[in-house]
């Protein structure tokens, strides 16, 4: 498993406490792909956490899954925390900090960046506190997008 900072470059395991990136599978991610956006989904374990981790375990499942980047507001980044999905076809990138602002304002360029570079062909956004700023930076982009709902 790679594990850079958020513009790409090696780095320690002690830099992804507040952000970073984890490659877990493909190290070239160009091409057809998909974008899952989720406020927290390794940090904590509840319901909607559990769901989410059986929606990333399905993709994985997928016969020739293409790369996929999976963004986490409120979440480290650590190969510990990604051990499950070591072998799969998804790039995490974790936005914990203990500036919440600080940490929206840093995904959200994040993602913009991602969307605007890669192209994706859906983005799946998993949280309804999310679906403003995904849903406006899709529409600005003309990309299509999925809010997933629980309950």
């Amino acid at each position: 498993m790679t594990i850079t900072s958020s513009v790409g470059r090696p780095t320690s395991e002690d830099a992804l406490i507040y952000s970073g990136t984890a490659s877990t599978g493909h190290p070239e991610h160009s091409g057809p792909r998909y974008v899952f956006v989720f406020i927290e989904v390794l940090g904590c374990e509840g319901g909607i956490q559990s769901y989410i981790k059986d929606v990333l375990r399905a993709y994985m499942q997928l016969p020739g899954a293409p790369p996929a980047d999976v963004f986490l507001l409120r979440d480290r980044v650590t190969p510990e925390s990604l051990a499950e999905f070591a072998d799969g076809p998804l790039r995490f990138h974790g936005f914990k900090s203990g500036q919440p602002m600080l940490a929206r304002i840093q995904m959200t360029m994040a993602l913009g960046y991602t969307l605007w570079r890669r192209r994706p062909l859906r983005v799946f956004c998993g949280h309804i506190n999310l679906a403003n700023m995904v849903s406006q930076l899709c529409r600005r982009l003309d990309l299509p997008y999925t809010v997933l709902t629980y309950g």
